[in-house]
């Protein structure tokens, strides 16, 4: 056991890599250790695809950027050299800060080499973690992950400090600069003040995760023809094909976001919207985060263990193929448990989110002329 007082602890580090929707199951242990050390440097090390949701926190003191896509081009090319001097120069940097604690929330290999790079005198990891992690802790948590959510068993490496946290902690900051940019892109957009706006989100990082075009098309265009509701299609620059193919089979206009957000400035927007409709992805995971009601859409995955929390959300999944066993599958040869959601599960779901959070007045839909698609 390290001989380090944890109450005298003044200077900690938070090792959660990635991914989006990880990061984010990560906020309310930053909110508990925060309040438990109110006066330690607390720093955080993510990868860069993940960082715009610690970059700026007001709760952290600084946040370090892991270069994985960097070091693995390295690798591909062959560049070992100026690899082995990049990896010895991050090293340094890290142990320069002279870290008492650090907590490795990720579980593996990677995640444990740079706690135990750290130099921290107290290394916490999960007893359970995988790819041999355990080897570069001092300190094991056992956390029971049977049937508990992502942000429960994270939340246990807070309580063996001494630390108390609730899942609906999660405090995610959104700057003025992208409160700013979600006013100009929407007003930009045609969006009026105080539109009711409904974000989409179609795509996930697994083909199996994905609920279909048609079916994305068709909620856009129902709760515009109900309830003069527009909707707002989010996707990163790759999904831009997809999102090309669902406005091509809409009657009417959306707002078309995909390709020309950060993640931060998805945020601001998803925070200006009365809905947020999508699957088990990241973005979900950050409208749950500001407080935006969700229609979360399920296949392959367990809602038990990484979906929405709180009371501003509803679940729908359908009880065919993988989803029976919740086996996590990447890629199913059937896509029965997507399929099988029709518009008018995720439509109910949607007046019911939208009637209890008082988005619509009761729900009544506004005598509205929809626009006509363009081309």
């Amino acid at each position: 056991m390290p001989d380090l007082d944890i109450q005298k602890a003044e200077r900690i580090l938070i090792v959660k890599l990635s991914s989006i929707g990880d990061v984010v199951h990560a906020l309310p242990t930053l909110v508990a250790l925060r309040r438990r050390f109110p006066n330690a440097y607390i720093a955080w090390l993510v990868e860069e695809k993940s960082k715009d949701i610690v970059l700026e926190h007001p709760l952290l003191d600084e946040v370090l950027i892991f270069p994985k896509e960097k070091w693995r081009r390295d690798m591909k090319e062959r560049s070992y050299g100026p690899l082995i001097r990049e990896v010895r120069c991050f090293a340094r940097d890290l142990r320069a800060r002279r870290f008492d604690i650090a907590i490795d929330l990720q579980g593996l290999l990677r995640s444990g080499l740079m706690t135990w790079l750290s130099g921290a005198k107290v290394r916490v990891g999960f007893e359970d973690a995988r790819e041999y992690n355990h080897l570069f802790m001092n300190r094991l948590v056992h956390s029971d992950r049977n049937g508990r959510h992502a942000m429960e068993t994270y939340l246990d490496m807070a309580r063996h400090l001494g630390a108390e946290g609730r899942c609906t902690d999660t405090l995610f900051y959104i700057s003025p600069a992208a409160r700013e940019f979600a006013a100009r892109f929407l007003s930009e957009s045609g969006a009026g003040e105080g539109e009711p706006l409904v974000a989409l989100n179609p795509s996930t990082s697994w083909q199996s995760k994905c609920w279909t075009a048609e079916g994305f098309a068709g909620v856009g265009d129902a709760l515009w023809e109900r309830w003069g509701v527009r909707s707002v299609l989010f996707g990163s620059p790759r999904d831009v094909p997809l999102i090309e193919s669902i406005t091509a089979l809409m009657r009417n206009r959306p707002i078309v976001a995909a390709g020309q957000t950060s993640l931060k400035d998805l945020a601001a927007i998803v925070e200006r919207c009365a809905l947020f409709i999508g699957g088990d992805t990241g973005p979900m995971q950050v409208a749950v985060a500001i407080g935006t009601p969700v229609v979360a859409l399920f296949g392959p995955t367990n809602p038990r263990l990484t979906g929405p929390v709180g009371d501003r959300f509803t679940v729908i999944q359908k009880e065919y193929c993988c989803s029976r066993e919740r086996r996590n599958k990447r890629v199913c040869a059937t896509h029965e448990c997507m399929r099988w959601i029709t518009v008018d599960d995720v439509m109910a779901a949607a007046m019911q989110q939208l009637r209890e959070h008082g988005k619509l007045g009761g729900g009544k839909a506004r005598p509205v002329k929809p626009p006509l698609h363009e081309g």
